[in-house]
């Protein structure tokens, strides 16, 4: 392998380049195939899920050598110590692939000549190309590799941290704004729907288009993700009947993004009955492929499930081969052959399995581009086509595999080009979908279930429809419980019924602009429940008079206060009583006070069963809820929080979450605190 050449002279410690070009850290063992100075390190034998084993394949081809041993030992870190998903580590050497070799354009041949200056220079550069969405991930990838170099070279690289701090802060306020809603039209996702529904009735077309116009379908109508679609199982349809008119259905399948780390859980969403039909559909494919596999792609399929070799390179069925499959009775050998029908994403000419989004995403193009002609005469308005994704073939490799020869013969690589394919991407079924659900008010517990979310946060995210949600009218409706016969609001506790209305009550700062609110009202005449239209063309005035806009400005600040808690409460309703985790760290300061207000309970009663044991039964029932509350909310959101701290950066979140700014600074102390009263537990 050729030595790579590192220039040592802006090295604090020169000798630290004779110790990494050592043999010894080349020779090192990262994985169970690969030494350090490999080019792939390969990781497949963790994919334990069977979700795509290429994300397991951590690639450093392309790279330049000045920045190779770098990005290689940072890759690692994320990989040992990090513990971080291998799609993020592609994604982050990707970035950084594409930096250093932008660096080595702009004469920066070391990381040791990149200065804030040339920093500033290089983002302003790519500020005219790319999007906020994707600078704000560059410099998050940026300050984390630079603070890697510094910790090996010893080096302070904590004012240039800063810089891209402030740099990624700023992305992420435009990205916030600038983002677009991904709705699709209604027009285009009909059309697209229906040419699936055609598609996969068309005898004509091959099963495996067949297959997956069916799984197009159930993704438009699910809103599912790509991966749990590509890893939909047979046998998984649940019916239940209402009356012996309508029943519903239900998909049950396995979901990576409800719990933390790589694994996975069993799960299910609503079926609408064309959803339903196509998943039979699939079902009835799937056994029509593998019940048409040849004899020999057969009689391989079984052997390799037998001997658990998946990709035998076996060309023709030896004697041994053959002795093996013949041992097997008929009963087993069914067992067999039903496995091979277990998943719906087949390849139907050789009966495998087909894994991850990426030969998903293939076919759904070459369905896409087969139904060009109808797809691209929908009509839309300027701003809905706008809206849209556009598919272009711009390789010859790619215009050989999506075209076939009849196609090629009639129509140039060079013509086809030019042709700008309608379509959007899979994600955007799932907003779609979700925002649906909002148009229809359906109750937001269904669509958190249904969209497989872990909090109401997340589900609103994606609804288009949430920004009515917004007017001062819904919003003053979230605060009728702090609202008396009279039209004034409550500021006695004792007087309202909801908890999270008393714990707002409980803030002198609430109840004095309670009081001032009130006395507005009272002087004008005005009943906040009456005079809801007058209330509002007041707070919507900019050029209100001082006390109009001191009465605003309270009614606004207690609006969101109340709506803040009333989110909080009943999403840990929710959460205790639905059993949905909640990674989302939001309400954070709200937890951790819940947290206190319950540990004094625990102790109140603590000591009354000391005096009165007949009260133990209360205790014990106070600590388990504690104790759950602890593991299943507290705990995760300060992990969560801690994480996302190591990765942004403390400035960041509390410049996102200013509410969250003590919890921030504190959270280790806090996470301290938490953890040895559970371990109080066991003592």
């Amino acid at each position: 392998m050729e030595q790579v050449k590192f220039d040592n002279s802006y090295s604090e410690d020169e000798g630290f380049f004779d110790f990494f070009l050592n043999e010894e850290i080349q020779e090192m063992q990262v994985s169970k195939f690969n030494m350090f100075k490999d080019q792939t390190w390969d990781f497949s034998y963790l994919d334990y899920e069977e979700r795509a084993s290429k994300n397991s394949l951590i690639k450093f081809q392309g790279i330049p050598k000045e920045f190779i041993f770098y990005i290689k030992t940072h890759a690692l870190k994320q990989i040992k110590i990090d513990g971080k998903a291998f799609s993020t580590i592609n994604k982050n050497i990707d970035i950084l692939k594409t930096i250093s070799k932008e660096f080595i354009n702009r004469g920066l041949d070391s990381i040791f000549k990149v200065s804030i200056y040339k920093i500033e220079k290089y983002l302003n550069d790519k500020e005219k190309k790319c999007s906020f969405l994707y600078l704000e991930r560059l410099t998050n990838t940026l300050k984390l590799f630079i603070h890697h170099v510094g910790e090996i070279e010893d080096i302070d690289f904590d004012k240039m941290a800063d810089f891209l701090n402030k740099r990624q802060l700023k992305y992420s306020k435009h990205g916030s704004k600038t983002a677009v809603n991904d709705y699709i039209p209604d027009a285009f996702c009909n059309q697209l729907v229906s040419c699936a529904i055609k598609d996969s009735e068309n005898t004509d077309l091959d099963l495996d288009e067949r297959i997956v116009a069916c799984l197009i379908i159930i993704l438009a109508e699910t809103g599912m993700r790509a991966e749990e679609i590509s890893q939909l199982k047979t046998n998984q349809l649940s019916t239940y009947k209402i009356n012996n008119e309508k029943q519903v259905y239900y998909l049950h399948f396995k979901t990576f993004k409800t719990i933390r780390g790589n694994g996975s859980e069993l799960t299910c969403c609503y079926m609408t009955p064309i959803a339903a039909k196509s998943y039979k559909l699939a079902e009835i494919l799937v056994e029509q492929a593998i019940n048409g596999l040849s004899k020999f792609v057969l009689m391989k399929r079984i052997y390799e499930l037998i001997t658990n070799q998946p990709n035998s390179k076996i060309r023709h069925m030896g004697f041994s081969h053959r002795a093996i499959i013949n041992q097997l009775t008929d009963e087993q050998f069914n067992v067999y052959k039903n496995k091979l029908r277990e998943y719906l994403f087949i390849n139907s000419k050789t009966g495998k399995r087909r894994v991850g989004t990426a030969p998903l995403t293939e076919n759904y193009q070459k369905f896409i581009i087969r139904n060009y002609p109808q797809l691209s005469s929908v009509y839309l308005n300027s701003d809905e086509s706008k809206g849209l994704n556009y598919l272009q073939i711009t390789s010859k490799a790619k215009y050989e595999k999506m075209y076939n020869v009849e196609y090629r013969n009639a129509y140039t690589f060079e013509e086809t080009r030019k042709i700008k394919y309608p379509y959007v991407n899979f994600h955007r079924f799932r907003t779609t979908v979700c925002t649906k659900l909002f148009m229809q008010k359906v109750h937001i517990d269904f669509k958190i279930k249904h969209m497989n979310h872990i909090s109401d946060d997340m589900t609103n995210y994606y609804n288009k429809s949430f920004q009515l949600e917004n007017k001062l009218e819904k919003s003053i409706e979230h605060i009728k419980g702090l609202i008396d016969e009279q039209g004034l609001l409550i500021t006695d506790k004792n007087e309202v019924s909801q908890a999270y209305i008393k714990n707002e009550l409980d803030l002198k700062s609430s109840v004095k602009k309670i009081e001032k609110i009130n006395d507005f009202l009272i002087k004008n005449n005005l009943n906040i429940k009456k005079d809801v239209k007058e209330v509002l063309n007041i707070l919507e005035k900019t050029n209100s008079s001082g006390i109009e806009n001191e009465f605003g400005m309270c009614l606004r600040s207690i609006i969101h206060s109340v709506c803040e808690r009333r989110k909080y409460f009943h999403t840990f309703d929710d959460n205790y009583n639905l059993e949905i985790n909640l990674d989302s760290y939001k309400f954070l300061n709200f937890e951790y006070e819940r947290f206190k207000q319950k540990l004094e309970v625990v102790h109140y009663n603590r000591r009354l069963a000391e005096e009165q044991p007949e009260y133990s039964v209360e205790l014990d029932r106070e600590i388990k809820a504690l104790n759950k509350f602890t593991n299943d909310v507290l705990i995760r959101q300060l992990e969560s929080l801690n994480n996302d701290v190591d990765i942004k950066g403390e400035n960041v979140i509390i410049e996102e979450y200013s509410n969250l700014k003590e919890i921030v600074i504190n959270r280790r102390e806090i996470l301290t605190e938490v953890i040895t009263w559970k371990k109080s537990l066991r003592e």
